[in-house]
């Protein structure tokens, strides 16, 4: 997940898998975005305010990691 921080865009890539799906969610854990995205396809959240929130990426082989990311 880059770049980190972020302003506007945010970009997923992973060296074996070419389709995710993505969940934001806030630290509350409340889900903000629910998005199935290919690798390299932007993802705005430049209407999202300031702050940390968390990633959450699984891979179409079902592989899950979860990122830090801070939007400025």
């Amino acid at each position: 997940v880059y770049p980190n921080p972020i302003k506007e865009l945010i970009f997923i890539s992973h060296p074996s898998s070419n389709y995710f799906k993505v969940f934001i969610s806030d630290l509350t854990g409340k889900v903000l975005l629910q998005k199935e995205v290919v690798k390299g396809e932007p993802i705005n959240i430049e209407n999202y305010s300031k702050g940390i929130y968390l990633v959450k990426v699984t891979t179409e082989d079902k592989q899950t990691n979860t990122y830090k990311i801070i939007k400025q």
